[in-house]
Order: structure tokens, then C-alpha cells, then sequence
């Protein structure tokens, strides 16, 4: 039988530093992350999405997740396991589409 998600991912989130009352720069403590099960699905020729700037981004994954209420932003670390294989690798886009959440790393 095919499974919709076969494959896991867990996503780190990149913490931004904040700052207190005293005006110093503090990071927050504590991992801020989430994990679902997914799909990986390597990407051919066309692994290029625009940034900001217009600049281009290369990416080797398409990972496709069930409905998540998380968000997810560029530079965050994703590791998974794909076909029995560990895999590590920074988010370069994220889409909370209407059924399903698609990630490009």
C-alpha cells in the first residue's frame, strides 16, 4: 500500500536574539521546533526559487507535509529521515497551502 507521508521531518526554528529593558541583546533560551510526518520528493532541473531580492536559490527538496498550524522560515534547519536515510538541510521557502504545507530544502 502507498503511503501519502512515508518519511519525517522535524523543523528547528532559527531564534532571533531580543532585547530587554537594559537595552542588551539576549537569545532566547530553549529549542523551538515541531515535527510531522512528510514526503521528500527530490527536485530535477528546476530547483530555483527567486529571493527577496531576486537573487537565486537553489534547493534539492520538495517536502510536502499534512495541514500544520507551525510556521516555518528561510534559514531554519530541517532534519529528517527520507527513504531510511538521515538528511539535514536549511528551508529556502515555505507555503501553507490549503490542504498541505510544501517546504523547498
Amino acid at each position: 500500500m502507498v503511503k501519502r507521508y512515508p518519511d519525517h521531518i522535524t523543523v528547528t526554528k532559527v531564534q532571533e536574539p531580543t532585547q530587554n529593558n537594559d537595552g542588551d541583546w539576549v537569545m532566547p533560551t530553549g529549542i523551538n521546533s515541531f515535527s510531522s510526518k512528510c514526503r521528500f520528493q527530490p527536485v530535477g532541473k528546476n530547483n530555483v526559487i527567486r529571493g527577496k531580492d531576486g537573487d537565486e536559490i537553489f534547493y534539492d527538496y520538495k517536502v510536502f507535509l499534512p495541514k500544520i498550524t507551525d510556521t516555518c522560515q528561510f534559514g531554519d534547519t530541517a532534519t529528517g529521515i527520507c527513504e531510511g536515510s538521515d538528511f539535514t538541510g536549511t528551508i529556502k521557502g515555505f507555503h501553507n497551502r490549503q490542504t498541505f504545507v510544501e517546504i523547498w530544502v
